[in-house]
């Protein structure tokens, strides 16, 4: 049997790209928000990538914390995000 590595999982190739989203957008941003809340926005899309794999590793037990982070951290991205608008 062939085993999945995280980058078959869909939810890596969308925090991916909205990552590579953000960073497109990085120059368009005023400076006053680009090193407060938009870098804030770039760091929280990253620490999601590393939870993704984080969870790959992990047995079942510890995936559900890391899955419970990854959705206060997706959630406190999206409220930055609606700010830095």
């Amino acid at each position: 049997m062939e085993k999945n590595t995280v980058l078959d999982i869909p939810i890596f190739h969308k925090v991916y790209d909205l990552y590579k989203t953000l960073n497109s957008y990085h120059h368009k941003i005023p400076k006053s928000q680009r090193y407060t809340l938009w870098q804030k926005c770039e760091n929280s899309t990253l620490k999601l990538l590393e939870a993704i794999v984080q969870t790959t590793h992990q047995k079942k037990e510890e995936r559900i914390h890391t899955l419970y982070r990854m959705s206060d951290t997706l959630d406190l991205t999206q409220s930055a995000h609606s700010l830095s608008l």
